[in-house]
Parts: C-alpha cells; sequence; structure tokens
C-alpha cells in the first residue's frame, strides 16, 4: 500500500479503479450495519434490555463468554475496517484539522462501541453506551467514507504523515486490546491446562461436554485461517516501515504465521489424531499472544517517538 505515504492513487489507474472498488463494498458494509444493529439490538430500551438482561421483570445478565466473543469480533472488523478508511482519506488534501478530528473520533468512537459489550456487563447497566458509541461512529465512519469517495473526484493528494501516524497507533493499541481479550476469552473457554483442552476437544462426560465433531472445529479453523494472516502481514508490513530492528521484524511478522497455522490446526489434530497435541496447541497459542503483543507494542511505541520510514506503507 506504497500510495498511502507517496499519494500516486490518481495516477495509477489499477489504485483508482480499486480503491474506488473497494469503497462501493464498505458503503455497502456500512449501511447494512444499521440493519445488523436493529436485528440484533433493536433501536428500543426494551429491545436492547432484553439483549443483555433477558427480562425487564426478572432480569439475568447475557454470558461473559458471548460478551468476551462479540467484542473480539467487534474490535478487529472495526479495527481495520477503520484503519483503512482513514489512511485512504489521508492520501487527499483535506484541511490537515479535519483529517485530524475524523481520525481521533472513528477510532476513539469505535474502540467504545466495540467493547461496550463488556462495559455494559460490568457496569451492569450503562445500556445507553451501546447506541451512543454506535451513533456516533456510524457518523464518524460514514462522514469519512463519503470525503474519501468525494476526494476520488475532486481532491487532489496530499499525504500527512503525522495523521497516517495517529491511524496505525490507534490500530495498534485496539490490537493489544484485542489479543489481551483473547488471553481472556482462551481461559474462559477452553483453560490453560492439559485437562481443560482435552475436555473442550475430546469431551467430558462427567461436565457433561460432548467432543467436539469436525463441522464444528472447522467453522473455526476456516475463518480464523485467512483473518489472522491478514492480521500477521499486517504486523509485518508496519514492523518493517518502524525503526524496530528488521531481522527481529521479520522473525515476529513469519512467526505470527507460523503460530497462527499451528494454533488452528492443532485443534483438529487432539480431536482426530493425538492427545498428544495439546502441548502444540497451548505452545502455539501462548506464542501468538506474545509474538502480536511485543509485535504491536513496538510499532505503537515507535510511531509515538519516531517518523516511519518514506519508503512505503
Amino acid at each position: 500500500m506504497r500510495f498511502l505515504i507517496t499519494g500516486e492513487l490518481k495516477r495509477k489507474k489499477h489504485l483508482y479503479w480499486g480503491v474506488l472498488a473497494f469503497l462501493g463494498f464498505a458503503v455497502v458494509f456500512w449501511l447494512n450495519n444499521f440493519l445488523y444493529y436493529y436485528l440484533n439490538f433493536g433501536f428500543s430500551y426494551e429491545s436492547l434490555f432484553k439483549y443483555y438482561f433477558t427480562d425487564l421483570e426478572f432480569p439475568e445478565k447475557i454470558s461473559l463468554k458471548q460478551v468476551s466473543e462479540n467484542v473480539h469480533i467487534n474490535l478487529f472488523i472495526n479495527g481495520f475496517l477503520t484503519l483503512v478508511i482513514l489512511s485512504i482519506l489521508n492520501v487527499f488534501d483535506f484541511k490537515p484539522s479535519l483529517k485530524l478530528w475524523l481520525s481521533l473520533s472513528s477510532f476513539v468512537f469505535g474502540f467504545f462501541y466495540s467493547v461496550s459489550d463488556l462495559l455494559i456487563y460490568f457496569l451492569d447497566g450503562y445500556i445507553f453506551i451501546k447506541p451512543v458509541s454506535f451513533a456516533f461512529f456510524q457518523f464518524f465512519l460514514g462522514v469519512s467514507l463519503f470525503l474519501v469517495l468525494y476526494g476520488l473526484i475532486k481532491k487532489k493528494t496530499d499525504v500527512s504523515i503525522k495523521i497516517l501516524k495517529i491511524s496505525i497507533g490507534f490500530f495498534s493499541f485496539v490490537m493489544i486490546v484485542f489479543f489481551l481479550l483473547n488471553f481472556f476469552l482462551f481461559y474462559q473457554k477452553i483453560g490453560f491446562c492439559f485437562e481443560c483442552v482435552k475436555s473442550y476437544y475430546l469431551g467430558n462426560p462427567e461436565k457433561y461436554v460432548k467432543p467436539k465433531t469436525l463441522e464444528g472445529l472447522f467453522k473455526v479453523f476456516y475463518p480464523h485461517l485467512i483473518t489472522m494472516s491478514f492480521l500477521s502481514f499486517t504486523l509485518l508490513h508496519f514492523l518493517l516501515f518502524s525503526s524496530v530492528n528488521k531481522v527481529f521484524s521479520v522473525i515476529l511478522g513469519v512467526g505470527g504465521f507460523v503460530f497462527t497455522f499451528l494454533d488452528n490446526l492443532s485443534g483438529i489434530f487432539i480431536r482426530f489424531v493425538n492427545d498428544f497435541f495439546i502441548y502444540l496447541k497451548l505452545f502455539s497459542f501462548f506464542s501468538l499472544e506474545v509474538i502480536f503483543l511485543v509485535g504491536f507494542t513496538l510499532v505503537l511505541l515507535s510511531v509515538l517517538k519516531n517518523n516511519p520510514h518514506e519508503g512505503g506503507c
């Protein structure tokens, strides 16, 4: 994505039309956010309360497991979407103050919307956090999208390295939170001991836990394989254009790809080959966590201290 720094978007037609096509899909996705929100939470206080507490008269909290999974997914999707849209917006010569304001607002409200389920769970009833953060996030994201479309048609290019750094820094922070939550989610769903992992995959009659099916395991393996590959590529990309040692950057980036694959595949091996692969599962998961937490922390620190190299992004 070299054009995000060089501003060569309009001089290269294949890039221009590729970005335009992406924005078309992004606008459709943005519009569907409202339908998705309505189908899941509704637009009334009663429907939102029912989602989190099941019944107005006899409230009972939604499970922490479901809340954590929702936040897990939203952090990834909203983090990536915001990063890409704001990075493209930064290519055009809008006022720096406008680009800065949109970048800060989109990431802040996007983050609060993504973690709103956890906030409501632990604050025990502040459900207004959900609709307020959703409304503000969609507003700022929508404004950014339509400004990008306008920029493609009318504006010249004028890249701000400072604002690009801000976007990368915010994204890195979001990913750090994502992997801290991922650690908690693994503990909550599976556990960190040998027997915990064995029960999760092979079942446990005493706890009424059924063995995992191939269909169930594949439904987890399939989406994680590509999404975590995207994330590994992004981490490697950011590290190589930061002040972090290049050899160490490659080790972290390649390690992300390797342990992502092993972490996803080991569950299938545990279930259908041998429970010895439980050790591989635990080792690959912890390695993955360390790689991404260290990697994105280094990117964040590098962004706070130094300009990215002028070679690309």
